[in-house]
């Protein structure tokens, strides 16, 4: 037991003196000085600035700088491309073009447009074109229907007496206002009613009546016009012209 104790105490001697450095003449050292020795010297260390965001003295931008740092790390620089320009509207077809398809189709709406502009529409057709079929689209409002004439640069009191020899007695004259001059044959709740008037009216050798929807929100309105002729065709461009809105086509369908 005394041998025992007699180890430990010389062992705890010795490992004493191996952390004190007592052994180091014997090739034996616990501690290691030298990796103070060997520590990074932070005074030697520099930090490099990257490149500034902003504009440069060479009038150049954070962009230049970009493309030198990934050119210095061998990324890719990324270009900024030019906006791409829209492509121009599609410009109207020529008048010879319109023609074609409109004969193909035999019969033309123009508008959308204002009842104003529907009206003077009407009277530079009536103008150069004979018996000129004039029908307007539905309209969302409609009240009633009206069966007329057009105004024209005729004599509107010639036009009254040649209607009252062919036996057409029940009309109105409007007397101011955009309708100014047209020649009124009444107003119907039914649309049936209305053409059945025009029909009559016709039959006795009247030319241009016509039937329009009436009403407090009809809003803006389409004509369909036919037949399609040379004069028809050479008068739209006039009417592109005088009217933006006046936009030839072919009918949708024939009503």
């Amino acid at each position: 037991m005394k041998l025992l104790l007699s180890l430990l105490v010389v062992a705890n001697v010795l490992l004493f003196g191996w952390f004190r450095g007592w052994m180091a003449p014997f090739g034996g050292d616990g501690r290691d000085p030298g990796r103070i020795e060997r520590q990074v010297e932070p005074e030697r260390l520099r930090i490099v600035p990257g490149p500034r965001a902003g504009p440069g003295p060479a009038g150049g931008d954070a962009r230049a700088g970009s493309a030198d740092s990934a050119a210095t790390s061998g990324a890719p620089a990324i270009a900024s491309s030019p906006p791409v320009p829209l492509p121009p509207p599609p410009s109207p077809p020529s008048p010879a073009a319109l023609g074609v398809v409109l004969r193909a189709a035999g019969c033309a709406e123009i508008g959308p447009m204002s009842e104003q502009d529907a009206v003077r529409v009407q009277v530079m057709l009536d103008a150069v074109v004979q018996d000129l079929v004039v029908t307007t689209q539905r309209a969302e409002g409609i009240t009633s229907w009206w069966v007329y004439v057009a105004p024209s640069s005729g004599d509107v009191a010639r036009r009254v007496a040649d209607l009252r020899e062919r036996g057409v007695s029940d009309l109105y004259v409007m007397p101011d206002g955009q309708w100014k001059g047209a020649i009124s044959f009444g107003l119907f709740r039914q649309e049936e009613l209305a053409v059945a008037l025009q029909k009559t009216i016709a039959q006795k050798g009247v030319r241009n009546v016509r039937v329009a929807p009436r009403g407090p929100s009809a809003g803006r309105i389409t004509l369909q016009v036919r037949p399609i002729g040379d004069a028809l065709i050479a008068e739209l461009p006039k009417l592109r012209t005088a009217m933006p809105e006046a936009i030839a086509r072919p009918c949708a369908s024939r009503g």
